[in-house]
């Protein structure tokens, strides 16, 4: 989030990647976990494979193109075998960073939050 003066329109910027991209580079096995993602698929018992299930049949639930250091985009997705997770993932130098990976949490009309 970005946070400006009262009156002051700050121009939002737009991710440098897509869910295309991190589509095609999973696919070609440029993905990496950061040990935060590790951790927390090994907590919740989940593969690489069910990480890439999700991308593939995920959908863009957030973007933070003003993300520190990098541009984030946040997906929602079916895992392989498991209910829906949620991911915050990057793209640095070609390669699908996963920073975390959490069950999905819901509002109060149940959409996700």
């Amino acid at each position: 989030m970005v946070l400006s003066p009262p009156g002051v329109k700050v121009k939002r910027m737009e991710l440098s990647f897509s869910l295309e991209k991190v589509r095609e580079l999973a696919t070609l096995g440029e993905i990496q976990l950061s040990r935060h993602a590790v951790l927390r698929c090994m907590k919740r018992r989940l593969t690489l494979e069910q990480i890439c299930s999700a991308i593939y049949s995920g959908e863009v639930i957030d973007e933070e193109p003003d993300a520190y250091p990098n541009p984030t985009m946040t997906i929602l997705g079916k895992a392989k075998g498991h209910e829906e997770i949620k991911l915050v993932c990057t793209v640095v130098e070609g390669i699908v960073r996963i920073i975390t990976v959490a069950p999905p949490r819901f509002g109060s009309r149940g959409e996700p939050q």
